[in-house]
């Protein structure tokens, strides 16, 4: 797996929290409310078992917004 598709870090902690939350919105509707990702200060990280083609879509669309 490659770590480098299932991270990105964003320029302020702000920004990453709001890419969190998008993220995390979009991903429990797949998967039954679960978490499925987490936030290390600037840094957005996708769980590894819940990581698919849609979601690093949505990760990379949301690090481009930023």
């Amino acid at each position: 797996m490659n770590l480098e598709v299932t991270r990105y870090e964003f320029k302020t902690e702000s920004d990453a929290q709001e890419a969190w939350q998008e993220l995390d919105r979009i991903g429990r509707q797949r998967n039954k409310q679960n978490t499925i990702s987490f936030r290390e200060g600037k840094v957005v990280y996708l769980r590894p078992e819940f990581i698919s083609q849609r979601l690093m879509y949505e990760l990379g669309r949301l690090a481009q917004a930023f």
